[in-house]
Protein backbone atom coordinates (compact mmCIF):
# COMPACT_ATOMS: atom_id res chain seq x y z
CA UNK A 1 0.00 0.00 0.00
CA UNK A 2 1.29 3.47 -0.93
CA UNK A 3 0.98 6.23 1.67
CA UNK A 4 2.00 9.89 1.53
CA UNK A 5 2.50 11.42 4.95
CA UNK A 6 4.31 14.36 6.58
CA UNK A 7 8.00 13.95 7.27
CA UNK A 8 8.44 12.81 10.88
CA UNK A 9 11.30 11.88 13.19
CA UNK A 10 10.49 8.24 12.40
CA UNK A 11 10.95 8.72 8.63
CA UNK A 12 13.69 11.39 8.62
CA UNK A 13 16.75 9.11 8.34
CA UNK A 14 15.20 6.97 5.60
CA UNK A 15 14.03 10.07 3.70
CA UNK A 16 17.55 11.49 3.96
CA UNK A 17 18.97 8.28 2.50
CA UNK A 18 16.53 8.39 -0.45
CA UNK A 19 17.29 12.07 -1.06
CA UNK A 20 21.05 11.47 -0.88
CA UNK A 21 21.00 8.47 -3.26
CA UNK A 22 18.80 10.27 -5.77
CA UNK A 23 20.71 13.57 -5.63
CA UNK A 24 24.03 11.75 -5.98
CA UNK A 25 22.84 9.80 -9.02
CA UNK A 26 21.50 12.95 -10.72
CA UNK A 27 24.58 15.03 -9.85
CA UNK A 28 27.24 12.42 -10.71
CA UNK A 29 27.73 13.60 -14.33
CA UNK A 30 28.46 17.22 -13.35
CA UNK A 31 29.58 17.35 -9.71
CA UNK A 32 33.16 16.73 -8.62
CA UNK A 33 33.67 13.50 -6.62
CA UNK A 34 34.54 15.41 -3.43
CA UNK A 35 31.16 17.18 -3.54
CA UNK A 36 29.34 13.90 -4.14
CA UNK A 37 31.13 12.34 -1.16
CA UNK A 38 29.98 15.17 1.12
CA UNK A 39 26.30 14.68 0.32
CA UNK A 40 25.64 11.98 2.89
CA UNK A 41 22.25 10.67 4.01
CA UNK A 42 22.76 12.54 7.29
CA UNK A 43 23.40 15.84 5.48
CA UNK A 44 20.33 15.27 3.28
CA UNK A 45 18.22 14.49 6.39
CA UNK A 46 19.42 17.73 8.01
CA UNK A 47 18.41 19.68 4.90
CA UNK A 48 14.96 18.06 4.88
CA UNK A 49 14.50 18.81 8.57
CA UNK A 50 15.40 22.48 8.01
CA UNK A 51 13.10 22.66 4.98
CA UNK A 52 10.19 21.24 7.01
CA UNK A 53 9.29 24.56 8.68
CA UNK A 54 6.60 27.10 7.84
CA UNK A 55 5.84 28.07 5.14
CA UNK A 56 7.29 24.82 3.73
CA UNK A 57 6.10 21.27 4.18
CA UNK A 58 7.91 18.02 3.46
CA UNK A 59 6.21 14.69 2.76
CA UNK A 60 7.42 11.17 2.27
CA UNK A 61 5.92 8.47 0.11
CA UNK A 62 6.04 5.05 1.69
CA UNK A 63 5.30 1.76 0.00
CA UNK A 64 5.30 -1.51 1.90
CA UNK A 65 6.48 0.49 4.92
CA UNK A 66 9.67 1.82 3.27
CA UNK A 67 10.29 5.42 2.22
CA UNK A 68 10.46 5.48 -1.58
CA UNK A 69 10.28 9.24 -2.22
CA UNK A 70 10.34 12.70 -0.70
CA UNK A 71 8.85 16.02 -1.78
CA UNK A 72 8.57 19.52 -0.36
CA UNK A 73 6.49 22.56 -1.19
CA UNK A 74 6.57 26.19 -0.14
CA UNK A 75 2.94 27.03 0.60
CA UNK A 76 3.55 30.77 0.08
CA UNK A 77 5.54 30.80 -3.17
CA UNK A 78 4.31 27.58 -4.77
CA UNK A 79 7.83 26.26 -5.26
CA UNK A 80 7.91 22.47 -5.22
CA UNK A 81 11.20 20.82 -4.42
CA UNK A 82 13.09 18.88 -3.67
CA UNK A 83 11.20 15.97 -5.20
CA UNK A 84 13.25 12.79 -5.34
CA UNK A 85 12.37 9.15 -5.77
CA UNK A 86 14.67 6.31 -4.77
CA UNK A 87 16.55 5.42 -7.97
CA UNK A 88 15.57 1.76 -7.61
CA UNK A 89 11.87 2.72 -7.46
CA UNK A 90 11.56 5.11 -10.37
CA UNK A 91 9.03 4.43 -13.09
CA UNK A 92 6.37 3.11 -10.69
CA UNK A 93 4.25 6.27 -10.45
CA UNK A 94 5.68 7.45 -7.14
CA UNK A 95 7.00 10.73 -8.58
CA UNK A 96 3.64 11.50 -10.17
CA UNK A 97 1.85 10.74 -6.90
CA UNK A 98 4.14 13.04 -4.91
CA UNK A 99 3.97 15.82 -7.52
CA UNK A 100 0.16 15.66 -7.60
CA UNK A 101 0.01 15.64 -3.80
CA UNK A 102 2.34 18.65 -3.49
CA UNK A 103 0.39 20.60 -6.13
CA UNK A 104 -2.89 19.89 -4.33
CA UNK A 105 -1.37 21.04 -1.03
CA UNK A 106 -0.77 24.54 -2.42
CA UNK A 107 -3.41 27.22 -1.81
CA UNK A 108 -5.67 27.51 -4.90
CA UNK A 109 -4.48 31.03 -5.70
CA UNK A 110 -0.83 29.93 -5.90
CA UNK A 111 0.38 28.04 -8.95
CA UNK A 112 3.21 25.53 -8.67
CA UNK A 113 6.71 26.20 -9.93
CA UNK A 114 9.73 23.95 -10.10
CA UNK A 115 13.46 24.56 -10.43
CA UNK A 116 14.96 21.63 -12.34
CA UNK A 117 18.68 21.02 -12.74
CA UNK A 118 19.51 21.83 -16.36
CA UNK A 119 21.53 18.66 -16.85
CA UNK A 120 18.81 16.41 -15.40
CA UNK A 121 17.15 15.41 -18.67
CA UNK A 122 15.11 12.66 -17.02
CA UNK A 123 13.50 15.11 -14.57
CA UNK A 124 12.89 17.66 -17.31
CA UNK A 125 11.13 14.98 -19.36
CA UNK A 126 9.15 13.82 -16.33
CA UNK A 127 7.79 17.32 -15.69
CA UNK A 128 7.05 17.95 -19.37
CA UNK A 129 4.96 14.77 -19.57
CA UNK A 130 3.04 16.05 -16.54
CA UNK A 131 2.16 19.36 -18.22
CA UNK A 132 4.99 21.61 -17.01
CA UNK A 133 7.08 23.72 -19.39
CA UNK A 134 10.20 25.87 -19.10
CA UNK A 135 9.47 29.54 -18.48
CA UNK A 136 12.79 30.78 -19.86
CA UNK A 137 14.01 31.71 -16.37
CA UNK A 138 17.14 30.09 -14.98
CA UNK A 139 19.42 30.51 -11.99
CA UNK A 140 22.81 29.27 -10.88
CA UNK A 141 22.39 26.88 -8.00
CA UNK A 142 26.05 25.96 -7.53
CA UNK A 143 28.57 28.54 -8.76
CA UNK A 144 31.53 26.26 -7.94
CA UNK A 145 30.57 23.87 -10.74
CA UNK A 146 28.37 26.20 -12.80
CA UNK A 147 25.25 24.15 -12.13
CA UNK A 148 22.07 25.85 -13.36
CA UNK A 149 18.38 25.20 -12.76
CA UNK A 150 15.53 25.96 -15.14
CA UNK A 151 12.12 27.18 -14.00
CA UNK A 152 9.08 25.10 -14.98
CA UNK A 153 5.39 25.97 -14.58
CA UNK A 154 2.26 24.15 -15.68
CA UNK A 155 0.97 25.10 -19.12
CA UNK A 156 -2.43 26.77 -19.00
CA UNK A 157 -5.05 26.27 -21.68
CA UNK A 158 -4.44 29.81 -22.99
CA UNK A 159 -0.69 29.28 -23.47
CA UNK A 160 1.20 27.91 -26.42
CA UNK A 161 3.38 24.92 -25.67
CA UNK A 162 7.08 25.68 -25.46
CA UNK A 163 9.12 23.36 -27.67
CA UNK A 164 12.29 21.73 -26.35
CA UNK A 165 15.48 23.44 -27.41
Amino acid sequence: MTVIEPLSPATLAEAGAVYSRSWTRVSRPTAPPELLAQYTPQKAAEQLQKKNAAPCRVWVLREAGAVRGVAAANLETGEIGPLYIDPDCQGKGFGSALLDFACRALPPEIGPLLWVVETNRAARGFYRVRGFRETGESRVIDPAIGLRALCFRPVRADQTEIKER
